[in-house]
């Protein structure tokens, strides 16, 4: 993983951390607003996260990883939520916010940490669940893997099932 100081980095234009067995970036690249060049080849990503979408690239390269689509499945095998952030998200979805001081400290610490969930925009809780979906024409690419985190099964199997403009090959032409 790359130190979090690096996505606080406004004015990085060039970032190369090739062959480092990198496995993950962090969301916050959404933050290098004028990258414009991404070399991350010959680590061990399994997908980009959804923060890449922000940017405007001029090149990537992702050669050497993980992300040939044969491998998309195995690298999309979840463990099931906790109890604990499964009954957050439901308390999230049914308790509306105001009413939180009701709730005992401990619950409301919880759901104080609530990220928003990259598929349908809900609460979430925890690691999240993940799945792995191409996005074609990407920065010059055939097809970019980015790794989608949802905050339940059923917005997981939701997204997976949907026909999602992005993940349509673009037609030139």
């Amino acid at each position: 993983m790359l130190p979090s100081q690096l996505y606080r980095l406004p004015s990085l234009q060039h970032l190369d951390v090739s062959h480092n067995l990198i496995s993950s970036l962090n969301n916050e690249i959404k933050n290098l607003r004028v990258l414009q060049y991404v070399n991350v080849e010959g680590n061990q990503l399994e997908g980009l996260p959804v923060g890449i979408l922000s940017l405007s690239l001029s090149e990537l390269r992702l050669g050497g990883n993980y992300t040939h689509p044969v491998l998309w499945t195995l690298n999309s095998v979840n463990s099931p939520p906790s109890l604990l952030h499964t009954a957050a998200h439901a308390l999230a979805l049914i308790q509306p916010e105001q009413r939180y001081s009701t709730l005992p400290p401990a619950a409301r610490l919880v759901l104080s940490r609530a990220s928003v969930c990259e598929c349908c925009g809900g609460p979430w809780f925890g690691p999240g669940l993940k799945l792995i979906r191409p996005i074609y024409g990407l920065f010059g690419l055939s097809s970019v893997p980015i790794l989608f985190l949802s905050c339940s099964a059923s917005c997981y199997s939701r997204f997976r099932k949907q026909s999602h403009p992005l993940t349509q090959p673009l037609h030139t032409g």
